[in-house]
This record gives C-alpha cells, sequence and structure tokens, in this order.
C-alpha cells in the first residue's frame, strides 16, 4: 500500500472481487430466467394469456417498488411542503416520455423478444446505450476543440473522438439492418409491424433513459432538486400504460381474446400456477432488486468498474454458456435456437454482439463512472428506485448520475472539519444519585482524559448538582461528589478553583491541562430545580456565555447569511475581552464609515501592560486569547412576555483560561482528602453585589490594523502577540457540540467520537443518541428492561433513522449541535401555562426538547455501535413511577406532533408517510392497548381452555374499569395494593395462556402430520411476530444473549400493556419524578452536626466512612477576584437569575392553578380512555362472537405487523447501510472525497 494514499489494497480487492461475483451472478440469474420464460412460451407450454400477464407483472412490480419508495419518503399532507414542480415543458416531456416509455418496454417485452434469437435478445438491449454515448462523445469533442494543445496531441484526440463517432453511428443503424435481416432473410417468424417497430423501440428508450433527460424531468428547474411528486406521476402513468398498452396487444393479436376477454383472462390466470412458471418469474424480480441494491454499493465505495461494469459487459458471455450447460444444447443441432447452417441469422447475431461490445469500447467515453464521492445516499446517485427486466444492465447504468442528484441545492461537503476545532461541552445534571452511580460518571471522564479517540476534539464537563445547598452549606451529595472528584481524578485539593456565584458555588478542576471539569453547586433558594431549569441553565450558560451563539436573533442571522457584521448606519461598538493574564494588550474602536473608505473596525495594540484596572501593571506572561464581540442583540426571555434591554450581557468568547482562585492548601492522598475538603471550602457563600462597574479599557502607544467589517474574520495573528480574534455578530462556524448525560451513566471516548463524526457527516443532524444498556441487581424487572431496551433500539429507532426521524434522543446520553439548541431554546424555558403544558414540559424534557428540533427542521438519528450503560430501575413500583412520566410524555408529545403536523412536515423533510402512520399507530395503540391485551388473553382461555366469553369477558372488562376508577380516587397505598394485585394476575394468566398455548399448537401440528397436510391456522402468526424479534436479534451479533431476557418480557408485557397506560393517565395530577424523591436511609446527611465548625463524618450502618458535611466559608465572589471574565461571567449569572432562572421569575401559572387544571384534564383523559376502549372492545367482541372467529385474528395480527413489518424493513436497511458505511469510514475515507449531507 502505497504511503499517504490511505488506499487498503486487501479491502479494496475483497470488495471489488465479492461485489463483481454478487453482481454477476444476479443478472446471469435475471437473464436465464427470462430465457426459461421464452422458450416456455415459444414450445407452446405457456398459453398465450398466461404469457402477456406473466409480463406484466414482470414490467410492473419495478414501478410499484418505486411507487412504494416515492410513498415511503413523502409525506401526503395538502401544502404540507411545497416543493417546487419543474417547469410545464419539463413536466410535459417526462408526462409523454412515461408514456413512451411504458408502450415501448410493453411492445418489446409483449412481441418483439418472442421473435428474436436468443443471443439476439441478449446483446441487442446494449442499443439504449445510444442517445447517452452520443451526448458524451459530442460533449467530449466540444471540449478536446477547446485545448490549446501541441497539433500531435490534438490529432491523437480527434481520431479518438472519430472512432467514438463512427461507433456510435454504427449502433444507430445496426438495430434497424437486424430487424431487416430477420424480417427479409431469417426463419424467425418477424412481421413488418415488428421490424418497424424495434429500432424505433430501441431509440425511444435510449432518449427516455437518457441521464440528462431524466433530470430535466425529474428535478426542479431552480434548485436541481428531486420533485417526488412528479416522479409519482411518472410512475403511476408508467403503472397505467404497461398494462394498457400489453391489453391492446392482446386485442390486435388474439382473436379469442377480442370476442370473450373474460373468459380469455382467467384462462391465462390459472394457468399461471405452475411451478415452471411463477418460480422463474419470482427469481426474476428478487435479482432485478437486488442488482439494484448491489449497484447502490458499488457506487457507494466508489467501485462501479468492478461492481458494475465489468457485470454488464460479460452477462451475455456467461449466460451462453450457463445455458448450455443447463438445457444441454451441446448434444442438439441448434446452439441457442440458431443453426450452424444458418448463417442470415448467424450475421444479424454478430451485429447484435458489436452493439453489445461498442459501449465498453468507445475511447474517452465511459457508461458509467465513479462517484464524486463515497456514501452519497441512494436519493442522490439514483433517479427512480426501479429498473427494466428486459433491460437489467441498461436500466441500471443509465438510471445512476455520478454527479449526484441535486448536489449543488443540497450543499455538497467533503471535508470534515479541521483537526482541533470541534468543541464537546459534557454537561450532566445530579440530584440524589448514590456514590456508586457518581463514581461511574467521573470514571468515564477519566477514561477520556487517557483515551487517543478525543485528540482533535476539545472537550469540558460540566456538572449540575441540583438543590445541593442549604443555609449555605454544601449537603450530603455535594461533599459526595467532591470526595469522588478528588479521590478519581487524583488532584491535589490545592488545585481546586472555587468562587462564589448567584446559583450558589462554582468548582474548577483540571485533571488535565485540557480538559477542565466543573461542578455547578445550585443553591433551591436562589435558581429553580428540577432537571429541565437545569438543562435551561446549562444551555444558556454553553450557548449564550461561552459560545457565540445569539439564541434571540438566530433564525434571523440563519436566513440572511450576507448581513454585514457591523451596521453600516451605526458604531459597532466593539470590546476588548481579557482572557488570561496579560503579556501584550490589545484595544479595539470603531470607526464611522467615510466617503473615502469603506467602515472599518480599529484593532489597535500597545506595548506596555496594564493591569484591570487600566494602570500599567505586570502580570505573567502566557499565551493569551481574546475575543472581540459586538455588542449583542440578545435579550432573555421574562414572566411578563418581554425582552429584556441589557443586551450586553450575552457576550460570548471561546475557551477561557481561567483565572484561578486557587486555595493554597497542602496536597495529601487516601482519607485524608475527605477531611480537607472544608479546608479548601472554607468560607461562607454570602450574596454576591448586585451593582458591578464595568471594566472600562483604554489605549496608548497604538499600532492599529485595519480590519474590513464585511469581512467573516474568524482568527488573526498581531505582531508581539499571540491571539485570537473572534467577531461575534453572527454564530460560530466552528461546531460546538453540548453531550447530555445523566449522573450514572458510563460511556468510553470512542463513544463520544462516534457520535461527533456522524453529527460532522449530516449537518442535518440536531442530536444523536447511541445504544444504552440497562443495568442494574439480577432482578425480573432489571431482566424485562433488559430487553425491552433491546427491542426498542433494534426496532424502534433503527427503523426510524431510515422512515424519519427519532423522535427522543434519550437524556442519558445524547449529543446536541449547538446551533440546534439554539433554535428551540427560547421556547425551551418557557414555563408551564397549562396543564398540558405541565405533561409535555415537566413530564419528558428530553422529549420534548427533540419534538422542538423537529418543528425547527431538525433530523434526530440513532447509531448502534456507540454504546452506554445506565442505571434502571430494580422494583415494579419504581419502575411504574419512571414509566408514568414517560407515557405521559409520550402521549403529550405525539399530540404535539400531530397538532402540529402540517408545519413540522413542511419545515422538516426527514418525515414521510410512513413514518407519520406509524407515529398514529404507535400512539393509538398506547390508548387501546388495555382492551386488546384483555380480549387476547381471554380469546386464548376460550380457544385453549373453553373457557366462555360470556363469563370472561364481563369479569374483565368490570375489573378494567374498577381499576381505572380505583387509580383516580384511591391513595398512593391503595393504587399501590391494586397495581401489585393486577401484576401478580396478569402475569400468572399469561404463563398460563402460554403453556396451553404452546400445547395446543403442537398438537394441531401433530394431527396435521397425521392427516398427510398442515393446514395454516390464523394463530400460526404469533410465532411469525415472534420471528420477527428473533431476526432483529440475530443481525446484531453479541447481543443474542437479550433472548433469554425476552421471557420475562413475555410474562410482563400483558401486564404493562394493561396496567401502564390507566396508571399513568390516571395520575396525571401526580407531578412528581417517580425516582430518587427520597433519599436512601444511609444518605441522609446528620442534621445535627449541620453547624460544626470542625470536621464530622458520617459513617454508614457498616462503619465506613461516607461523606463530609461541609460548610465553606471565606470564598471569594466572581466579581471581586478582579478578572474581567469572571466579572462578565457573574454578570450573566445574575442576568439569567433575575430573567429566567430565579425562584421568583419566569413562573408561569401557580401551582395551585396548575394542579386544579390537571385534575381536570384527568377526568377528561380518563373517560374519554375508558369510552375509546369500551368500544373498541366491544367491536372485537362482536366479530368475535357473531362473525368469525377467524377474523379476529387477522385483525389483531394486522395491528401487531403493520408496525413491526416496517421496523423490520427499516432495520435491515439500516443495518446493511451502516455496515456499509463504518467500513468505507475506516478504509477509504482519507483518500477521497466523502459525502456529508447538508442542512436544507
Amino acid at each position: 500500500m502505497a504511503s499517504g494514499t490511505g488506499h487498503n489494497i486487501r479491502w479494496l480487492s475483497a470488495v471489488s472481487v465479492w461485489l463483481f461475483l454478487a453482481m454477476i451472478g444476479v443478472l446471469v440469474s435475471a437473464k436465464v430466467s427470462l430465457l426459461w420464460l421464452l422458450r416456455l412460451f415459444k414450445y407452446e407450454q405457456i398459453h398465450p394469456a398466461t404469457w402477456y400477464l406473466i409480463v406484466c407483472i414482470i414490467l410492473v412490480l419495478p414501478h410499484l417498488c418505486n411507487l412504494f419508495y416515492i410513498m415511503w419518503n413523502t409525506p401526503f399532507i395538502s401544502s404540507a411542503r411545497k416543493e417546487e414542480l419543474p417547469r410545464a415543458p419539463r413536466l410535459f416531456m417526462g408526462l409523454i416520455g412515461s408514456i413512451m416509455e411504458g408502450m415501448s418496454i410493453a411492445i418489446f417485452a409483449g412481441e418483439i423478444c418472442l421473435v428474436l434469437p436468443e443471443p439476439i435478445f441478449l446483446c441487442l438491449p446494449a442499443a439504449a446505450y445510444t442517445i447517452p454515448l452520443i451526448i458524451s462523445t459530442c460533449k467530449n469533442l466540444r471540449a478536446t476543440s477547446k485545448l490549446k494543445v501541441k497539433p500531435a496531441k490534438t490529432s491523437c484526440a480527434t481520431i479518438k473522438q472519430c472512432l467514438g463517432i463512427f461507433f456510435c453511428s454504427f449502433n444507430m443503424w445496426a438495430p434497424s439492418a437486424i430487424a431487416v435481416i430477420i424480417y427479409i432473410w431469417s426463419p424467425f417468424n418477424m412481421s413488418l409491424q415488428q421490424c418497424i417497430s424495434l429500432p424505433i423501440v430501441l431509440m425511444v428508450l435510449s432518449t427516455v433513459w437518457t441521464p440528462k433527460i431524466q433530470k430535466l424531468t425529474v428535478c426542479s428547474s431552480r434548485h436541481s432538486k428531486r420533485n417526488l411528486v412528479a416522479s409519482l406521476s411518472y410512475t403511476v402513468i408508467k403503472i397505467c400504460t404497461i398494462p394498457a398498452t400489453l391489453v391492446g396487444l392482446m386485442a390486435w393479436r388474439i382473436k379469442d381474446f377480442r370476442e370473450n376477454m373474460g373468459d380469455y383472462l382467467i384462462t391465462g390466470l390459472s394457468g399461471s400456477g405452475d411451478y415452471r412458471i411463477w418460480l422463474p418469474v419470482v427469481i426474476t424480480f428478487m435479482c432485478g432488486i437486488v442488482a439494484l441494491l448491489l449497484t447502490d454499493a458499488a457506487c457507494k465505495v466508489s467501485l462501479t468498474t468492478p461492481g458494475v461494469r465489468l457485470p454488464a459487459l460479460l452477462t451475455p458471455i456467461v449466460t451462453f454458456f450457463v445455458t448450455i450447460i443447463l438445457w444441454g444444447d451441446v448434444s442438439t443441432e441448434a446452439i441457442w435456437e440458431l443453426s450452424g447452417r444458418d448463417f442470415v441469422t448467424w450475421s444479424a447475431s454478430a451485429l447484435a454482439i458489436c452493439i453489445w461490445l461498442v459501449p465498453f469500447a468507445i475511447p474517452g467515453v465511459d457508461i458509467i463512472k465513479a462517484p464524486t464521492a463515497l456514501l452519497r445516499p441512494f436519493a442522490e446517485n439514483f433517479y427512480h428506485f426501479s429498473w427494466s427486466q428486459m433491460f437489467l444492465e441498461q436500466s441500471l447504468i443509465l438510471n445512476f448520475n455520478h454527479k449526484g442528484i441535486g448536489s449543488s441545492s443540497s450543499g455538497l461537503d467533503t471535508e470534515i472539519q479541521k483537526s482541533g476545532s470541534k468543541k464537546v461541552f459534557i454537561c450532566t445534571t445530579m440530584f440524589r444519585e448514590s456514590k456508586a452511580e457518581m463514581s461511574r460518571y467521573l470514571l468515564s471522564l477519566q477514561k477520556l482524559l487517557s483515551s487517543d479517540k478525543l485528540i482533535d476534539i476539545k472537550v469540558e464537563s460540566h456538572i449540575f448538582l441540583d438543590n445541593a445547598m442549604d443555609n449555605d452549606s454544601l449537603n450530603t451529595y455535594a461533599c459526595q461528589l467532591l470526595t469522588l472528584l478528588v479521590d478519581t481524578f487524583n488532584v491535589t485539593l490545592s488545585s481546586l478553583v472555587a468562587y462564589r456565584t448567584p446559583y450558589g458555588c462554582q468548582i474548577l478542576s483540571h485533571p488535565n491541562k485540557n480538559f477542565p471539569v466543573y461542578v455547578h453547586v445550585k443553591d433551591g433558594s436562589k435558581f429553580k430545580v428540577k432537571k429541565r431549569w437545569s438543562q435551561v441553565m446549562y444551555m444558556n450558560y454553553i450557548l449564550k456565555y461561552r459560545c457565540s451563539f445569539d439564541v434571540d436573533t438566530f433564525e434571523q442571522q440563519k436566513n440572511d447569511e450576507d448581513k454585514h457584521l457591523v451596521d453600516s448606519n451605526k458604531n459597532a461598538a466593539v470590546r476588548l475581552i481579557k482572557k488570561t493574564s496579560l503579556s501584550g494588550q490589545f484595544f479595539v474602536q470603531t470607526e464611522p464609515n467615510s466617503p473615502s473608505k469603506p467602515e472599518q473596525i480599529v484593532v489597535t495594540t500597545t506595548e506596555d501592560t496594564f493591569d484591570d484596572t487600566g494602570s500599567e501593571g505586570s502580570s505573567a506572561s502566557g499565551s493569551d486569547a481574546y475575543t472581540v464581540s459586538r455588542e449583542s442583540n440578545a435579550s432573555c426571555h421574562t414572566s411578563e412576555g418581554t425582552d429584556s434591554d441589557d443586551s450586553d450581557l450575552f457576550l460570548f468568547r471561546t475557551y477561557p483560561g481561567r483565572g484561578k482562585n486557587t486555595l493554597s492548601v497542602p496536597g495529601t492522598r487516601g482519607a485524608k482528602k475527605q477531611a480537607l475538603v472544608k479546608n479548601v471550602l472554607g468560607a461562607d457563600l454570602n450574596n454576591i453585589h448586585d451593582g458591578m462597574e464595568k471594566h472600562n479599557l483604554v489605549w496608548t502607544n497604538r499600532k492599529t490594523l485595519y480590519l474590513p467589517a464585511s469581512d467573516e474574520i474568524e482568527q488573526m495573528n498581531v505582531e508581539n502577540a499571540d491571539t485570537v480574534f473572534t467577531l461575534t455578530s453572527k454564530p460560530m462556524d466552528e461546531p460546538v457540540y453540548i453531550l447530555a448525560t445523566d449522573a450514572d451513566t458510563e460511556f468510553s471516548a470512542k463513544s463520544v467520537s462516534t457520535l461527533v463524526e456522524l453529527c460532522e457527516r449530516d449537518h442535518s443532524l440536531g442530536a444523536a443518541c447511541g445504544r444504552t444498556i440497562p443495568i442494574g441487581r439480577q432482578r425480573p424487572m432489571v431482566w424485562y428492561q433488559k430487553f425491552e431496551y433491546a427491542k426498542d433500539f433494534w426496532l424502534v429507532k433503527a427503523s426510524q433513522n431510515i422512515i424519519g426521524s427519532v423522535t427522543c434522543c434519550p437524556g442519558c446520553f445524547s449529543l446536541y449541535r449547538a446551533r440546534a439548541l439554539a433554535d428551540v431554546l427560547n421556547t425551551f424555558q418557557e414555563p408551564s401555562n397549562s396543564a398540558f403544558d405541565a405533561l409535555v414540559k415537566d413530564h419528558g424534557e428530553d422529549r420534548w426538547l427533540c419534538t422542538l428540533m423537529m418543528l425547527r427542521g431538525w433530523k434526530l438519528e440513532y447509531i448502534d455501535h456507540c454504546r452506554n450503560s445506565t442505571h434502571c430501575p430494580e422494583t415494579f413500583m419504581e419502575f411504574l413511577g419512571q414509566r408514568r412520566r414517560w407515557v405521559l410524555s409520550e402521549l403529550s408529545n405525539m399530540v404535539l406532533i400531530f397538532k402540529n403536523l402540517r408545519k413540522l412536515v413542511r419545515s422538516n423533510t426527514a418525515f414521510s408517510s410512513v413514518f407519520i402512520l406509524s407515529l398514529l399507530q404507535m400512539f393509538l395503540w398506547v390508548l387501546i392497548s388495555p382492551s386488546t391485551t384483555l380480549l387476547v388473553m381471554f380469546v386464548a382461555c376460550d380457544a385453549i381452555f373453553g373457557l366462555p366469553l360470556v363469563w370472561s369477558i364481563p369479569i374483565s372488562f368490570i375489573v378494567f374499569v374498577a381499576y381505572c376508577v380505583l387509580c383516580c380516587i384511591g391513595s398512593p397505598r391503595i393504587q399501590k395494593i391494586a397495581t401489585g394485585a393486577m401484576l401478580c394476575l396478569s402475569v400468572i394468566l399469561m404463563i398460563t395462556v402460554s403453556v396451553g398455548f404452546v400445547y395446543f399448537m403442537a398438537m394441531s401440528i401433530k394431527e396435521d402430520v397425521r392427516d398427510g397436510y398442515i393446514e395454516f391456522r390464523p394463530y400460526f402468526l404469533i410465532p411469525l411476530l415472534i420471528g420477527g424479534v428473533v431476526y432483529a436479534a440475530l443481525i446484531h451479533p453479541g447481543e443474542w444473549l437479550n433472548l433469554i431476557y425476552g421471557l420475562m418480557y413475555a410474562f410482563l408485557f400483558p401486564a404493562m400493556f394493561i396496567i401502564l397506560p390507566i396508571y399513568a393517565v390516571a395520575n396525571i395530577v401526580d407531578q412528581s419524578w417517580g425516582t430518587r424523591e427520597l433519599p436512601k436511609k444511609s444518605e441522609k446527611p446528620n442534621k445535627k452536626n449541620n453547624n460544626i465548625n470542625s470536621i464530622e463524618e458520617l459513617v454508614d450502618d457498616n462503619g465506613e466512612s461516607d461523606v463530609t458535611i461541609i460548610r465553606p466559608k471565606n470564598l471569594q465572589t466572581m466579581a471581586e477576584t478582579g478578572s474581567t471574565e469572571l466579572k462578565e461571567e457573574s454578570i450573566f449569572w445574575e442576568k439569567l437569575q433575575s430573567t429566567v432562572l430565579g425562584t421568583g421569575v419566569n413562573q408561569g401559572k401557580d401551582k395551585e392553578t396548575l394542579q386544579r387544571r390537571l385534575f381536570v384534564l384527568r377526568n377528561r383523559c380518563v373517560f374519554a380512555m375508558v369510552l375509546l376502549n369500551t368500544f373498541w372492545f366491544s367491536i372485537l367482541t362482536t366479530i368475535y362472537v357473531l362473525i368469525d372467529t377467524d377474523v379476529i385474528c387477522y385483525i389483531l395480527a394486522g395491528i401487531f405487523s403493520f408496525s413491526l413489518l416496517v421496523q423490520l424493513v427499516g432495520m435491515t436497511s439500516y443495518r446493511l447501510d451502516n455496515a456499509l458505511r463504518r467500513y468505507v469510514l475506516r478504509k477509504l475515507c482519507s483518500s477521497q472525497p466523502t459525502w456529508i449531507k447538508a442542512r436544507h
């Protein structure tokens, strides 16, 4: 392997060989199947009506696949997504071309191929390349004439072009010559009409399949973007034209058809049951779709020559030898239907062979070129998801566009962001995590330090500890975290930096010079508590303070990319922010426009060193980083809905080199670190002064450098200093991400880098998540969740990648693009003003955040080889409390999606009709799952044990209604008892039904075997549904063990489908979190030690030291440090406190009003749920009792199978595409341009 190229020769060779063998095998199999059918008809073993029926099926099926593909990717909502149609002439051209294509293929398959010798039938379709070859040759000739090269080279080029013209002209007249020869001299009975039609059909197909023509008719006029509505119209026309043409041919040729059309068609249909007929039809169709997928794979890895071109060249000759062997032509006098003395037909066959070879022999012209970028998606590579069975190779090659369809509009980018420019802020919210859970997270951070996976990514960690202060004292959990922090990172206590802040306390540790860890300890009396407000806190901090995102004007800036950095009508206020100690200071001012020169930003330097007050002083030397910022237009949303005018707060900056407020305490190791934490934070947390004057900078001895204001300047070097200037009138260009994790999540550097790389290669992604693995003690509820998580990630999230967008990126481990968060932050931080707001915003903040992103046009994606693990509930009641929030969040966000469906589909290109239907099915299933599950259980009891429905159905329905009422009026204790009883009854009933069903099915199969045949019964669909889940596990190697946990899932899932929806809806009023509401007994702080001044340790029941209660004293506030940057940060937090996160602002409706409205909403929802389940239960019972027992089985199977089928197809597609993508990125990424999807 040559150094520097990055090619893996062995990998390329292996893939090339496998692609070549697979493609030629598929193409030859398709050709042999067609010849099989042709011989059956020619030897009068197929009725003419059966033949035309077969031809119709073979020709229409590919277009039906294309129709399904379009419907899969198109949301059919009136005026939802307004895509520009091609202009009227282009649209008319496409409609006419579709009609002509359908008629031409039908005529060729129904009439012409029947009278063609087999060699000609195999080679003649290559004439479809003629028009595209002529266009390519003329283009090369025109390009050659413009070149200014030596005469000798010009002569050689001219000769090559002349040869190309000769070959193209040969392919123009050769089909006509073949038709004339066969018609006049050959023993094959070709009619005059067939002789005339043959060259016309080939030229029509060559014209309509020309890539240039296809692009004109498929893509919009302005942006060259594919229009699926136009493609849908063309496909429907072809589907209608082909059968109509075949019916016309039958009426023209067959007298019996004209006299009695119905009987003739019935005769043809009855003859299609022979396996010799339907088997080659199935093989032909399967080979066609596999050939299309292999062509796509070859194009994605840029191996079109071994994967497509060579197989297309060799297919006729390989088919020749295969048919000789299969049909024993060697032992007969005729080979391929040709007699050795039939020189006329052999001559026509020789012309056809030349037609086959010419497209591969024209110098300087490739019938299929290598793509310009690796991994370009199918929609960008191919015009249609279809093919032609009679012209298989030709339709595949001419359907491909090596430059990409609509690439100019989608913003093809083939370079990933340069090393070192990506930034990831790891933000974690904590509340009452145990010591083991905190340790898992800190150990994950420690692994990041020692890994080389993130060498090109700047990483910071921010831990937001919620409600962790009481009377200016750090509580047990804060002390526990600090103790673990010191132990895990093996840092000296003197290196910790602490400040008093408006929200409580900020502690900074530097385990690595490039990896700071911030601990933000929140005081519940100053800042709002709960997870959503902690998320709002770190989003504002990262986006508005640490990065250059002006959230309020972000959308305006996106739509006006050409806006000048400095307003021409105003003097831009530019400020200099000091980042660390000064070794040479720079100051910035602006000068107004003058008639003689454009407006300039003036950057001035000083050779003397100044302190923070503007007077002369000294400072340590070092590398300083600065940010030059315009006064931002950002503002905060107040509780009254108005915008604050303190727009100078959010002056954004790059990564700061923090000035250290170092506490000089000798470092020790071991258990003494716990005691010394108190010494490190030995100060009272007093209130921060409200008034804080801004630092006014002056400049002297200036050296002036003029920067044009209209330039988008990111970095510059100034003489005698190493400085970085960032103009932040528009968001930063370098990618910034926020990795949101839970406090008990364990992850690796590889998982982080995988998510970042995924987002870098698809700029339309607003968030991405990985495969979360639940862990816990070996208990039934943990086993249940292990399989449930696996099944949902295998099927639901993987399929959502293909059919639309992942609807929820779990908060335990998800990567968010900062630009996407900036789009939705103002909405996300709004308070709850209604009962529905409380459901959407406070029950599932992660799902609501994802819904907001989708509404703003961002796609969310899942990647299965990015692994992380988190603790899951271990008891049923803890699980029930968690799932109560999840179910309500899912339902409320579904309502929000359907309420804004038109807007969502208009703004988000990821939404498809199949995706919308799957969401609707999931939503309805949650609502009707109690009645459906109950009916299934008791129908099974009736079929297996003979339990009369007249007793079981009324009793089960009464139990259902009683449980609903009990959950509404009962106390938590009564609900707990009733729910436990329901769980036990459901599990016992499910185990009984499962054992009985297995025995019942085994006995039925045994009886059928005794009778000599196995009759299909409706309940056989149940093993098929289970088989789908088993298949999902099998294509996920390494996760097969989860199938064992599936047994526990099978026993518990009826209880979950019956209990969970009822319990969740009936407890809408409950606004508790459901988990970690109360600390464990061993974790409660010892209240009597809260005010002591000496070191005190809590001792658990085992006598082991746990945590130390600390009462900080004499810590400096950020404003008292003298650092300009810390002063600005303090102002930022004060502003955030006064507008968004303070306990007295941005409140929304009061708690009592929300509780009252939630109570009303609960009653309505429970009534609606009972009414809906009663109605559905009555319908299913009526069908089962009065109509047919089998019908109910098919209805229920259809409910489950629709979503399962969509998920299996989507999951398989995702797994194949993801495997190919991983290998290509690993082997070829460094050597060739790679497709990067831009956001529309």
